[in-house]
């Protein structure tokens, strides 16, 4: 999940109904990893740390670790692939991204994922480059994925990026919270 869990961060209903979607996964024994959207770490009280915490993910096999509640990472595997998952905190400052950057260098061996909410804008332009820039010269970072931009009319968008030794780098968003069905 790229974030966006809830509107407001300090809402009890809208993370029990959030709980209550996950745990669908969780009885199903369904890998999934969450990061932190603006909405659930805005001003005031955040209750993510409640629910999608350390607590929610610490046991499940797929499950890493991590550096705090906002900050995670998992590893799974399928035939013939090693992956590493790292979620980051909605606008990390320079500790995640040298956290994230000191992982994909743990892992070389593992296809590197890095989800963080902002990155992108839906015209294929910077949001936020920072993680990108700190963690493209890992050759196992592989896709980076976000949300948190959308219109009515369009909430994707892409960015061939290229590592510091030339290979490409998919920075993919997907928003389509506005899009009518």
């Amino acid at each position: 999940c790229t974030g966006d869990l809830v509107n407001s961060s300090s809402s009890t209903a809208e993370y029990n109904n959030a709980d209550i979607a996950f745990d669908i996964l969780d009885a199903a024994n369904i890998p999934y990893s969450v990061v932190p959207g603006n909405h659930d770490m805005s001003m005031g009280t955040t209750l993510f740390p409640d629910y999608f915490g350390i607590s929610r993910f610490a046991g499940k096999s797929w499950y890493g670790g991590s550096l705090d509640d906002y900050n995670t990472y998992s590893v799974f595997s399928v035939p013939g692939n090693d992956f590493l998952v790292i979620n980051l905190q909605y606008s990390p400052g320079s500790t995640q991204p040298d956290w994230a950057d000191n992982l994909l260098k743990a892992y070389p061996d593992h296809r590197g994922i890095v989800v963080q909410h902002n990155i992108l804008n839906i015209d294929n332009s910077w949001n936020n480059q920072a993680s990108y820039t700190a963690l493209r010269d890992n050759p196992n970072l592989f896709m980076m994925v976000c949300g948190h931009m959308h219109s009515a009319s369009d909430g994707a968008a892409y960015v061939a990026g290229t590592g510091t030794d030339g290979h490409t780098i998919h920075v993919i968003q997907a928003d389509y919270q506005d899009m009518s069905s």
